[in-house]
């Protein structure tokens, strides 16, 4: 018995493959069924790939956060050279620089200019109460080295009060709130509301600094001496030694 020709050529193996698209076509109309199939848990699926993901862009905005506010003093400032204590490893609070230091730097060539800045860390008491923490920066006026880069004169002010303004001062003297449970709860320093019950007191002092009152002193005699010789030589007003 002999196959003819026609049964021979069917059962040939296949030797040829699909082309590229169409076998991706196959393969991702075989993963929509699938991924179709059971519509509770694709969405449980999305759900939780959507909640990895922003997770993840929360993680990296937080560290990219911590690296820029250990930095932002650094590339926001016009400094080249940052004069340190020993051993400082991060823009931290730590000791004083002694101003002697600064003096040095003033006189080295190639040297503009050499500011202190003073950074430390405090805690405000809120309107409503509660407590804050702060960064406190100062920096010497006018040439604001250092200070704040993004606060402009005329920019509103943070209690609606008005707007910002740079002004030159001295600080002559403190105003501390002492608050109920330094020394009145344990004192038992008390008083009667109007319902008579008691009530401990708000406290607070004040402190003057009498070596700071002779440089108050000093900068308005010499305040009233350049008047007087402005008033005695106004042309040469433009001269920088009588400015």
């Amino acid at each position: 018995m002999t196959t003819p020709p026609e049964a021979r050529a069917v059962a040939r193996p296949i030797t040829t493959r699909p082309g590229f698209g169409l076998r991706w076509r196959t393969l991702a109309r075989v993963a929509l069924a699938m991924m179709l199939h059971d519509k509770l848990k694709m969405i449980g699926t999305l759900a939780g790939v959507v909640f990895a993901v922003l997770l993840s862009n929360q993680q990296a905005g937080t560290f990219m956060g911590l690296l820029y506010k250990n930095v932002m003093f650094v590339e926001n400032s016009d400094a080249d050279i940052w004069i340190a204590p020993p051993g400082t490893e991060a823009f931290q609070p730590g000791k004083p620089i002694p101003e002697s230091h600064i003096l040095q730097a003033r006189v080295v060539d190639g040297v503009a200019w050499a500011e202190p800045l003073l950074y430390g860390a405090s805690t405000i008491t809120l309107p409503s109460g509660g407590s804050e923490a702060v960064t406190l920066v100062g920096t010497k006026a006018p040439g604001l080295h250092g200070g704040p880069w993004n606060v402009v004169v005329g920019d509103p002010s943070p209690d609606g009060g008005g707007v910002l303004a740079i002004q030159r001062g001295i600080e002559v003297g403190h105003v501390f709130y002492l608050g109920t449970k330094k020394y009145s709860v344990p004192m038992k320093a008390q008083f009667l509301d109007e319902n008579g019950k008691p009530q401990p007191f708000e406290m607070g002092c004040y402190g003057i600094g009498v070596a700071l009152r002779w440089s108050v002193a000093q900068n308005v005699d010499r305040i009233v001496e350049r008047r007087r010789i402005r008033q005695a030589f106004p042309q040469r007003r433009h001269r920088g030694a009588l400015e």
